[in-house]
């Protein structure tokens, strides 16, 4: 399974290894399983068959919209911070198959996605995060519907959002946790050296998981009170997506209980 957010039983994972500062690009994405392991460039979308998804351009998300039972991958498209307004999302089917490789194009006049990267669907709404600011798009039609400009944000990354509605963005080069409340006004959730590289996001119960882009740690914090606490340390760095299997969050192969 997927990390579950939002309000309209969507979820959200992050590619691996897709948001830092490489602009090598990934052509394809591959899923497995139910346990959440994965390989180098793949994500778990439930099952126990392989689907490989071809044709992509640096996909960076994957958000399950669990009203069609459709994926949307957010294809990055060249460098993921250049503002060239060619990034797209892709729509997927369920058995790999590509509905609209450009679902949302950023070439389009009516459009504007340079280097789209996480994703959260509230209601009928897909977010996506884009640089700095995160845009919003008619999960159902494609259609353009404004954006949220983050004032002093650096690399927009991950999205996700609580059961009210609650969003939240980790700026992986800003070292800051935004929030947009219900009525699309951004803040400052968190900003820490501590959270270095803040990347992928979950929202469980009351509170933020965040996996560190730029360190090896695990933080959460209680979105009532914003303090980063660390939840485990791993092996390895340029931690990516948080996916959540049951009650146990992962990030590559670790376990966290919940």
């Amino acid at each position: 399974g997927e990390a579950s957010t939002g309000t309209s039983s969507s979820s959200t994972t992050d590619v691996a290894g897709s948001t830092g500062s490489s602009t090598g690009e990934t052509t394809g994405v591959s899923s497995t399983g139910s346990t959440g392991s994965t390989g180098s460039t793949g994500e778990t979308t439930g099952g126990d068959a392989i689907i490989i998804v071809e044709g992509l351009s640096h996909p960076e998300s994957i958000a399950h919209d669990l009203m069609d039972d459709v994926y949307f991958i957010s294809n990055i498209n060249g460098a993921p911070d250049a503002v060239d307004d060619n990034g797209f999302i892709s729509r997927v089917l369920p058995d790999g198959t590509i509905d609209a490789l450009a679902f949302i194009d950023g070439a389009a006049a009516d459009v504007s996605l340079d280097a789209p990267k996480g994703m959260v669907i509230i209601e009928d709404t897909l977010w996506v995060a884009d640089i700095t600011r995160v845009r919003k798009f008619d999960r159902v039609s494609g259609a353009a519907l404004g954006e949220v400009v983050i004032d002093g944000s650096l690399f927009l990354n991950d999205l996700a959002a609580d059961a009210a509605g609650h969003i939240y963005i980790s700026d992986t080069g800003a070292n800051i946790l935004y929030t947009i409340d219900l009525a699309e006004k951004p803040s400052v959730l968190l900003a820490s050296p501590a959270i270095f590289g803040p990347n992928g996001l979950f929202v469980h119960a009351d509170r933020l998981y965040l996996a560190t882009y730029d360190d090896t740690k695990i933080f959460s914090t209680a979105l009532g009170i914003p303090v980063a606490l660390p939840e485990k340390s791993l092996d390895v760095g340029q931690l990516d997506g948080l996916a959540v299997s049951y009650t146990h969050l992962r990030a590559h192969e670790t376990v966290l209980d919940l």
